[in-house]
């Protein structure tokens, strides 16, 4: 059965304050998540135009806003940032400033680990389940569009 394009999937959650910690079977099988991680592979592989227009979605819908969160926190260029689920993208860029780590479980498949693709981001290749990072290590966390890709969204909140 074809798993459903990022940008149609959703995640269901409540409308009543309930977090996905408090809602029931949020969890998806080993298969179901490695399944989900193929498609993307598939629509990321061999794919330059992709990563244009990702990013230039990026920039429309967040290039005013992520600015404004810096000042608004006091990220400095000598803030850690982790961007989980970054892809190739790594939408924690456009926060214009710190010591960006981007945690992506793809990130060996599709080349793009250490700072090859991207020198002001340092790529990580794991699932955000399963962060390879001691507790506190960072001074801001950006996460866009990942929840519904995770095998069990309650663990990464």
């Amino acid at each position: 059965m074809p798993v459903p394009s990022s940008r149609s999937r959703g995640l269901s959650t409540a409308n009543d304050g309930r977090t996905m910690a408090h809602m029931p079977n949020t969890s998806i099988t080993r298969a179901r998540w490695a399944q989900a991680q193929q498609f993307e592979y598939d629509e990321w592989k061999d794919n330059a135009a992709i990563l244009e227009s990702e990013w230039q979605e990026l920039v429309d819908k967040y290039g005013v806003f992520f600015p404004s969160i810096t000042s608004r926190i006091g990220l400095t260029a000598s803030s850690k940032i982790l961007d989980v689920g970054s892809m190739s993208t790594v939408p924690a860029r456009l926060l214009g400033t710190g010591i960006i780590t981007g945690l992506e479980p793809l990130a060996e498949k599709l080349g793009i680990t250490g700072r090859e693709k991207l020198p002001v981001v340092t790529m990580v290749a794991a699932r955000a389940e399963e962060m390879p990072f001691t507790n506190a290590s960072f001074d801001c966390v950006v996460c866009r569009n990942v929840i519904d890709h995770t095998q069990d969204p309650a663990s990464i909140i």
